[in-house]
């Protein structure tokens, strides 16, 4: 079973810290209450979602702010302002990313297909070359696995960038994401990167995703957090025990009705449904029962150890559900069609 971890997820708009919606409170894997689908046929409209189910344990309620809640981030969604610790943990040199001379040469694992979605890791803080190549590799390796039935590469850049990366509260975030839009322009002079992740050499934050996901790569939970990470770039939303502020957003893990739910959900859905059921999250919105499609281990509601990884891999399971590969290549599909 994972152990009951923080997961938090920040969303940064250009003028910064007044972009801040979310971030993670501490979820543990809830009991989920399998919910019987009756059928009529397989489309997705015509299932139905009992409206009244029995908790196991006192529901949470994602659309009521409770003024006990200790997380800074749920007040600031509440739109209460709250001081948050701004720590910088890497100084930035703009003169050295500008002067930096790279290469195809410098991309380890370049992927030739374009008929992937090719994401690009960038190391920021090792000072020691072996010990980038051996945590960065790691997670490109623990990566292809967990997106093995995505149409997804992972490959990284084999040099330490000297981006800024500063601590908001407990979140890892750029000082300044201009300075990682000057690096990426000049990768891109040469290859193709969909999506970027910088891989900060610490143990000290949780990832973050804005214009660019970041994340901890000295840390036992670094390969789920990359995977949570990446999948908020493919427009997946979190699943854990959050306060979502005023007119909760159905979204691709809790939903309130099926009939909410945009339409490439319902079409991947589908195609998925005899292989996945719809369970109650045991929590509620408003009062009202909010639902999930999954009961299977879920990165978007927990992130996995290395340890609690290898097992789950070693018994033929994963981290994404079936509703996760289905979407994610669909919308995979979408951005490619639109880069050629």
């Amino acid at each position: 079973m994972s152990k009951e971890r923080k997961v938090a997820t920040l969303f940064l708009s250009s003028i910064g810290i007044l972009g801040l919606l979310f971030a993670g409170l501490t979820f543990a894997d809830p009991r989920q209450t399998e919910i019987v689908k009756p059928r009529i046929d397989s489309s997705f409209d015509s299932l139905v979602v009992p409206t009244r189910v029995v908790p196991t344990r006192t529901p949470y309620d994602y659309c009521i702010f409770n003024p006990q809640d200790p997380d800074p981030f749920s007040a600031i969604a509440a739109g209460t302002p709250v001081p948050l610790e701004v720590k910088a943990l890497s100084i930035s040199d703009m003169k050295a990313i500008r002067s930096s001379q790279l290469s195809m040469e410098n991309i380890i694992y370049p992927e030739r297909n374009n008929n992937k979605y090719h994401v690009l890791l960038i190391p920021i803080g090792y000072d020691n070359p072996a010990e980038l190549k051996q945590q960065i590799e790691y997670l490109v390796g623990i990566s292809t696995k967990i997106f093995k039935d995505i149409n997804i590469s992972f490959s990284y850049l084999d040099q330490s960038m000297p981006l800024g990366i500063q601590k908001i509260d407990r979140l890892l975030v750029p000082t300044d994401e201009k300075e990682a839009d000057v690096l990426l322009e000049k990768i891109r002079e040469f290859y193709r990167v969909d999506n970027a992740v910088i891989v900060f050499n610490t143990t000290d934050g949780l990832g973050a995703c804005g214009n660019y996901a970041v994340v901890s790569g000295n840390d036992q939970y670094a390969a789920s957090g990359l995977a949570h990470e990446q999948m908020h770039k493919l427009g997946f939303s979190d699943g854990y025990e959050l306060f979502y502020g005023e007119g909760f957003a159905e979204n691709t893990e809790l939903f309130t009705s099926t009939q909410s739910l945009a339409s490439l959900i319902k079409v991947a859905y589908d195609v998925i449904s005899p292989t996945l059921r719809i369970v109650s999250s045991e929590n509620v919105c408003n009062g009202q029962p909010v639902y999930t499609f999954n009961r299977y281990r879920n990165v978007m509601t927990s992130l996995f150890s290395d340890s609690e990884l290898q097992e789950l891999f070693a018994n033929g399971e994963n981290i994404l559900t079936p509703m996760h590969v289905e979407l994610a290549n669909r919308r995979i599909k979408g951005v490619l069609e639109l880069t050629f």
